[in-house]
């Protein structure tokens, strides 16, 4: 799957998530905090990569990127 079929639906859904368990506990394991590229929805900001990769879990049947697997062109900005 290419990172452009991840829809809006599943970007918010990982986003959703972020925001029910907190910061730490979404990016443990997973991701490391974001240095770089943000994601701003509803005046918040999110790491780019951990909601792309989480996003990506969100597919039926695919399993979650981890940091390693999130390529490094994520979080040129994209428009939700």
């Amino acid at each position: 799957m290419a990172l452009t079929d991840i829809t809006t639906t599943e970007i918010l859904c990982a986003i959703e998530e972020f925001d029910r368990v907190g910061r730490e506990s979404f990016l443990h394991g997973r991701f490391r905090p974001a240095r770089r590229y943000l994601l701003a929805h509803n005046g918040r900001q999110y790491g780019s990569k951990a909601i792309v990769g989480v996003a990506h879990g969100e597919r039926p049947r695919l399993d979650r990127l981890s940091a390693a697997r999130v390529p490094q062109t994520v979080g040129h900005g994209a428009a939700l």
